[in-house]
C-alpha cells in the first residue's frame, strides 16, 4: 500500500504514531534501528476510522485522532493498544488542530470554532473566542500557540489571524507596509513557531512566509544604491573617529561611512589596498600583495613600512605596545616593530 500521511506524533514511550487517509494508523517503534512501520489494525473500528488527519497528545498520554468529520476520538492505550475508546461530536465542524495553553484542559480547534477540553470533567464548550473576523464564511486549517501567549489561525481564505495573549478576539495579522508578500489572500496550510521564537507561516501554492517581530540586528549599508559601482568585495573594515566607519574595498580603495550608512569619504590609498586596520595606539595600516602601509584616511597619505611579494594581506592584529602581527597570504606570519621599523 502507499498511503497518504497526514499527521504524526510522538508518544510517551517513544514511539513515532502516523496517521494516513484511508489507511488507519501506523507506528515507527522506538529503538527499531530498521525504521519497520507497523499497521495499528486495533484502533480501526470502522470505516471513518481509517481516514486520520490530525493527532495530539494530551498530558496523560492519550491519543486524540480527527478526520474529515466532526467527531473526535479520544484512545486510552497500553502497549500500543487501545484500552478505552471515547468518540466526541463536535459542533463546530472537524479537529484541525489541538492548542495546550493550561492546565488539566486544552483547545480543540476545529474548522469552524474553537472548543475547550476539561480533562477532569471529560467534556468539551465553547472556548469563547470572537471568531467575528471570520464572517462565518472562512474555514480554518490550522493553529499554533506561540511562546507569548498568542493565538494563530492559518485559514483558507484570509490568510492569517491572531489573537494576542489574554484577549479573546482574533484579527488579520498586519504586515510591515513594505512587504511584497500579500498573506491576507493567502491559504495558510501549516504555523510552526521554531526555538528561536520565529514563526513559520506555510502556504499552499505560495511558499514560506516568516514572521519575526524582534527588531532586526542587522542593516546593510549599500554601495550601489548610493552610485558607487565597486565590482568586487568588501575585504576589510576599522573603525573611524565620530563614529565613522572605513572599510577596504579589493581593488577599489577605501570608503569612509558615516553613522547611519552613507558614504562621506573614498580617500587615495595604496594600489591594491586588500586591508585596512587601526591598531591599538589609534595608528592605521594598509596592506597589499606587495606590503605593508602607513596609512592616513584623512588625507590620503601612506608610507610603505614592509616589502613582500604576495597575493594579498588579509589579516592584522597588534600586541597594543607597537608590534603588528601580518598575515601574509601564500607568504606565513610576519611579526613587524613599529616602533624600531624591523
Amino acid at each position: 500500500i502507499t498511503p497518504r500521511i497526514q499527521a504524526m506524533e510522538q508518544i510517551n514511550s517513544g514511539e513515532i504514531i502516523v496517521g494516513t487517509a484511508g489507511y488507519g494508523l501506523f507506528v515507527v517503534k522506538e529503538g527499531d534501528g530498521n525504521l519497520k512501520i507497523h499497521r495499528l489494525r486495533s484502533f480501526t473500528k470502522d470505516n471513518t476510522d481509517e481516514f486520520v488527519s490530525h493527532l495530539f497528545i494530551d498530558d496523560t498520554g492519550n491519543i486524540w485522532r480527527g478526520s474529515h468529520v466532526p467527531n473526535t476520538k479520544c484512545y486510552k492505550v497500553k502497549n500500543l493498544n487501545p484500552q478505552t475508546v471515547r468518540k466526541f461530536p463536535l459542533s463546530c465542524g472537524p479537529m484541525v488542530s489541538c492548542v495546550k495553553d493550561r492546565q488539566n484542559s486544552f483547545l480543540m480547534v476545529c474548522m469552524y470554532g474553537i472548543l475547550r477540553y476539561d480533562v477532569p470533567t471529560a467534556t468539551f464548550t465553547d472556548a469563547g473566542y470572537d471568531l467575528s473576523a471570520l464572517d462565518g464564511k472562512v474555514s480554518i486549517r490550522h493553529a499554533c500557540l506561540d511562546n507569548s501567549g498568542n493565538l494563530y489561525l492559518g485559514t483558507s481564505e484570509c490568510g492569517v489571524l491572531v489573537a494576542r495573549k489574554g484577549c479573546k478576539t482574533f484579527e488579520s495579522y498586519e504586515q510591515p507596509a513594505s512587504e511584497r508578500f500579500d498573506l491576507s489572500t493567502s491559504y495558510v496550510k501549516d504555523i510552526f513557531e521554531d526555538k528561536d521564537h520565529n514563526m513559520w507561516i506555510g502556504c499552499y501554492r505560495k511558499g514560506l512566509y516568516l514572521i519575526n517581530d524582534e527588531r532586526v540586528g542587522f542593516t546593510s549599508w549599500n554601495f550601489a544604491d548610493q552610485n558607487y559601482s565597486i565590482g568586487c568585495f568588501v575585504s576589510s573594515i576599522a573603525h573611524g573617529d565620530g563614529g565613522t566607519t572605513l572599510c577596504a574595498v579589493q581593488n577599489s580603495g577605501v570608503f569612509r561611512f558615516d553613522a547611519s550608512g552613507k558614504i562621506i569619504g573614498h580617500p587615495d590609498s595604496p594600489s591594491g589596498t586588500s586591508l585596512i586596520y587601526r591598531d591599538h595606539q589609534g595608528h592605521y595600516w594598509a596592506g597589499t600583495g606587495n606590503g605593508l602601509y602607513s596609512y592616513d584616511p584623512s588625507t590620503g597619505a601612506y608610507e610603505k613600512k614592509v616589502s613582500y611579494a604576495a597575493d594579498g594581506t588579509y589579516c592584522m592584529a597588534d600586541n597594543e605596545q607597537g608590534t603588528l602581527y601580518v598575515s601574509v597570504y601564500s607568504k606565513g606570519l610576519y611579526a613587524y616593530d613599529s616602533k624600531s621599523g624591523t
